[in-house]
């Protein structure tokens, strides 16, 4: 699923296929589905607002004369190390591999 979300948002718009599909499969997604179709729309405030891309963007102070896009690289990694722990502890609870 996450390939196939990466194609058309890079892309910038989906195709009348694509369309067809979202509406049944992404849009109704409760975690990705409103940030997406947000995205689509062009409402980009909604898309800044979201519960998702405020965790995101949150937590982490701006250097003094850090670049915007180092900013955002640096948060973005501590997003995704932080998603793989949480991750990797669910799977823990779900009886799958731990580490100890």
């Amino acid at each position: 699923m996450v390939r196939d979300a990466e194609i058309p948002v890079l892309r910038g718009f989906l195709t009348p296929s694509e369309a067809t599909e979202w509406k049944q499969n992404v849009f109704s997604s409760a975690e990705a589905g409103p940030v997406l179709q947000s995205l689509f729309d062009g409402d980009f405030e909604a898309v800044l607002l979201n519960p998702q891309v405020l965790d995101l963007l949150g937590g982490g102070d701006c250097s003094d004369g850090e670049a915007i896009d180092t900013y955002l690289e640096r948060r973005i990694l501590a997003y995704l190390n932080d998603s793989t722990e949480k991750d990797k502890a669910d799977s823990c609870c779900l009886g799958g591999p731990c580490a100890t």
